[in-house]
């Protein structure tokens, strides 16, 4: 079980989780897991990149419990990003996460709040099944 985290560089910035080497359902359903924790405040602080789960390579993705809806940000290096949401949110991206865990269905789903990441020009992508639309 597997999701794989990558930076896609281009017009736009997108730290990315792809369910890899095949369509892994579970790997779906702990991510979504672990924003209902992030949501609840369970946690206050996720380093997706971190889980068990989630091949990362050099790219680093930390998800916050933030008071407000901040989108993802760019923190220092071109390959690692922070993520700021409110509880609400957290709670929101759960469930868009577990969509993706139908049986036989590909797709995608934005995880920011908007496709600029919070008007920052990043986006968070979460895909199943399919190859990245850039």
């Amino acid at each position: 079980m597997s999701l794989r985290l990558d930076f896609l560089p281009g017009g736009r910035k997108r730290p990315a989780a792809d369910p890899h080497p095949r369509d892994d359902r579970d790997a779906v359903l702990q991510l979504a897991k672990a924003f209902g924790r992030l949501s609840r405040g369970v946690v206050e602080r996720l380093e997706i990149h971190a889980l068990p789960y989630v091949e990362a390579g050099d790219s680093r993705l930390i998800a916050v419990r933030g008071e407000l809806d901040q989108g993802a940000l760019e923190r220092g290096s071109t390959k690692t990003f922070e993520w700021v949401e409110s509880p609400a949110r957290w709670a929101d991206v759960a469930g868009l996460v577990v969509t993706l865990r139908r049986p036989s269905e590909i797709g995608h789903q934005y995880l920011a709040r908007s496709l600029f990441g919070g008007g920052r020009g990043i986006v968070v992508e979460l895909s199943v099944g399919e190859h990245w639309a850039l």
